[in-house]
Parts: C-alpha cells; sequence; structure tokens
C-alpha cells in the first residue's frame, strides 16, 4: 500500500476520532447542564457570548463552586447574542446573529448538545434584535428591532409554531436613525416596549407603550414619557422599572403614575436586574461606572466600582443560585445574594471578553429578573 496514502488515511482517522470526541464532549456538556437544571445537583448560572464568536456558560455545582464551559459553540460573527429561556419545562437558549437581510435565529436544546440547534429562521427583514421576553404560557417570545422600512417596533415569535414570526408587531410612530427600541418586557398580559426617539437634534426621550398580547395598544393607559435615553427596563414588584440617563423610573401600571426612583445624582444609569425580592441592582456613575443595590425600602448601597475598562456592564439575576452576575470587557463577576463578591471569571477563561449574557431559569422559578441581555 501507498505509504502516503497509509498516513493520509491515520490522519483522517486521527481527525475523525477527534471531532468525535468534540462532539461527544459538547453532547455531554448538555446532557450535564440539562440534568443539574431539571434534577437540581446543581443550578445553572450563565449563558455567555464573547467577541471572540464564542458561547459558554458557567454553571454553579451542588458543592457551591461554579465551573466554565467555554467554546460549546465557535465561530459566530460580531454581535451574536444568546438568549435562555424555559419551553415546555426544558432549558433551551436562543441565540442570534446579525445580518443586513434579517437576522439569524438558532434555538439550541440543551438536553440535545450544541452540535446542531434544533431550529433555524431568518427574520426576514427585521435587524438589531435584542431585549427578550416570554410570555407567561411559553408561546410567544417578544423582542425590538427594526422592520424592513427602518422602523423601530416590538414583534413576536411563536415558540409554539416552530419559532415562526407572528403577524403581531408594534411599529413606533416615530421613524429613523433618532428612534430605536430597546427591548420588551411581559408583565401577566401585557407586553411593554421601551423606545428612544428624538426629533433633529433634540434631546432623545424615551417612551413606554403598553400593549396587549396581540402587540395591540391598550385603549386606556397606552404611552409614558420615561425619562431621557433609556438603556434597559425590569419588572421589579409588579412595577416597570426603566434606567435613563438621568436615573431610574418606576412606573405603576394600576394607578400610571411614573415616581423617580434613582436620582440623577447616581449619574446615567445603564443596566438594571432584580434581586430575587423587591429591590434591584443597577449600574450607575458620574464618573467611573459603579455597582449599585437599592433594597425594598429605596436605600441605595454602592457594591463595588468598576474601574475604567469596564466597557458596557450588563447585568442578570440567577433565581436558582441566588446569585447576581455582572458583565464587564474584563469578563464576569458573581456575587451572592447579600452583593457580597463570590467568584470572578476573566475574559481569558471565558475564551474572549464578554458581549452577551442571559441566565438560565431553574424549573420552579418564574423569575424575570434578568437584564435585558444588551
Amino acid at each position: 500500500m501507498n505509504s502516503d496514502k497509509m498516513k493520509l488515511d491515520v490522519k483522517d482517522a486521527d481527525n475523525g476520532a477527534r471531532d468525535g470526541t468534540r462532539r461527544r464532549g459538547r453532547l455531554a456538556a448538555g446532557l450535564a447542564l440539562c440534568a443539574l437544571l431539571l434534577c437540581g445537583a446543581a443550578r445553572a448560572a450563565v449563558v455567555y457570548t464573547t467577541a471572540a464568536g464564542t458561547l459558554g456558560y458557567v454553571e454553579r455545582l451542588d458543592s457551591g463552586d461554579m465551573t466554565v464551559r467555554p467554546g460549546l459553540v465557535t465561530g459566530l460573527p460580531d454581535g451574536a447574542m444568546a438568549w435562555a429561556f424555559r419551553g415546555d419545562g426544558r432549558p433551551y437558549v436562543l441565540l442570534v446573529t446579525p445580518d443586513g437581510a434579517g437576522d439569524k435565529l438558532a434555538v439550541y436544546d440543551v438536553a440535545q448538545g450544541w452540535d446542531k440547534p434544533v431550529v433555524e429562521r431568518t427574520l426576514t427583514g427585521i435587524t438589531g434584535v435584542r431585549g427578550f421576553d416570554i410570555s407567561e404560557n411559553g408561546r410567544g417570545i417578544f423582542a425590538a428591532g427594526r422592520n424592513a422600512s427602518g422602523d423601530a417596533q416590538i414583534f413576536e415569535i411563536r415558540a409554539d409554531n416552530d419559532y415562526n414570526l407572528s403577524d403581531n408587531a408594534f411599529v413606533y410612530p416615530a421613524s429613523g436613525d433618532k428612534a430605536g427600541a430597546v427591548g420588551a418586557s411581559v408583565r401577566g398580559n401585557e407586553v411593554y416596549g421601551l423606545f428612544n426617539a428624538a426629533s433633529g437634534d433634540a434631546q432623545i426621550c424615551s417612551r413606554l407603550m403598553r400593549m396587549d398580547g396581540r402587540l395591540k395598544l391598550f385603549s386606556d393607559i397606552t404611552s409614558f414619557d420615561v425619562g431621557p435615553e433609556a438603556a434597559d427596563m425590569l419588572i421589579v414588584d409588579n412595577k416597570v422599572a426603566v434606567a435613563h440617563r438621568s436615573g431610574v423610573n418606576l412606573f405603576y401600571p394600576n394607578n400610571s403614575q411614573v415616581d423617580s426612583i434613582v436620582s440623577a445624582d447616581y449619574g446615567s444609569v445603564t443596566a438594571l436586574c432584580g434581586d430575587g425580592g423587591r429591590g434591584f441592582y443597577f449600574i450607575g456613575g458620574t464618573g467611573l461606572a459603579t455597582l449599585y443595590r437599592r433594597d425594598e425600602v429605596g436605600k441605595v448601597a454602592t457594591v463595588q466600582e468598576l474601574g475604567g475598562s469596564a466597557g458596557t456592564p450588563r447585568l442578570a439575576w440567577d433565581e436558582g443560585g441566588k446569585l447576581l452576575v455582572m458583565m464587564t470587557a474584563e469578563g464576569l463577576s458573581i456575587f451572592d445574594e447579600d452583593g457580597a463578591p463570590k467568584m470572578q471569571f476573566p475574559a481569558s477563561d471565558l475564551g474572549g471578553a464578554p458581549a452577551s449574557i442571559s441566565t438560565l431559569r431553574s424549573a420552579s422559578s418564574d423569575d424575570k429578573s434578568n437584564s435585558n441581555c444588551g
């Protein structure tokens, strides 16, 4: 037999074995995460994407230790974003990648591993997709983006119809580059869409739109001015908190009242996250970015100053583990439920600087205190 051919065959066999090992490793990782989620041996913490084009996750072991599993999905384009959710009692990860003709959507069933998504879709004509939330019955997934005409909108993906787009969409009246959709949040049978808009060189103003499950405005209480240049929102204590350039405003749906609950003294607020109760964490700062916590009685305390290389920090709450997760350009920081530092994962451990984060909710939790995965 030709010795070169034999070497090639052996090399191909070795490559095949390595590929098979990698596939089995990804499947094992998926099965392990699913078992941890469903059986309670651990609480999954964070799914993340990186600027290096990868997806990974961090899990909390039953021992209390935490471990990172980087590079489960690779080769992602710049701007890829992950969002975790539960459907039919199972954990899923929705991965969105940007595309000028329509962002690409891939849904991974965690139990089946990471080699191949169970669903792949093109959201034809919709770009800049972000800010996800899911209906309480798990059938409708709502998100923000732009339509083919460039208008800011909230739209719906039907999880019960193979993740196809529904006909339901709300288009914000102001169009053009000065209007943008920040995200969607669900409260019972209500869907809230958060938008930024400006006319000419005017200050960017933010409006909260209140809609039903078909994304039609309610006839009574429909729209509210919630502050300048909104960056994030959160359902907290059955109310809607909005982070903006001058603090945090709280909207009371029952009486259409809007109150300022975090003042401009804390600078521009860029991220919000629940604390598992009636308080929340936020990132603000008039100079260096700072992580704060506002408790249920309204007292604000400093948790940690972030330094000058934090990038655009984001927050997420892991209800199963009662942990706060903070994303910066330097990596992920984990805090316990009292705000005390617990563990750090530098970007080098994650496979790159993190670009988006989302928490996998435990089976018994309907907690909706995730930041909008920006």
